[in-house]
């Protein structure tokens, strides 16, 4: 924690979400109940963050990447529009 303070935080956190089945297939030597006990951390953690967003990764792939590239440019958009003090175009 004391060197998190002199480190800035990311700007941008995406969780790749999956059901525990799914993330176990090629991870079989990781039961499924701490692959559970995992995703259920990472969500809770995901959810404190004001910065933080869950993406369905059971999804196809190219829906994950077009949601992915979503919260990117949507935040980008944002940080651009306050840096130069102007209003969002939308």
């Amino acid at each position: 924690r004391l060197v998190g303070i002199f480190i800035p935080g990311p700007d941008l956190v995406i969780f790749l979400d999956a059901p525990a089945h799914v993330l176990r297939k090629p991870k079989q030597e990781v039961p499924a109940v701490e692959l559970t006990r995992q995703r259920s951390a990472y969500q809770e953690l995901i959810r404190k963050l004001p910065n933080g967003h869950v993406v369905d990764a059971s999804l196809p792939f190219d829906r994950v990447v077009a949601q992915v590239e979503t919260l990117i440019l949507d935040f980008m958009e944002k940080r651009t529009s306050k840096r130069l003090g102007m209003p969002l175009l939308r």
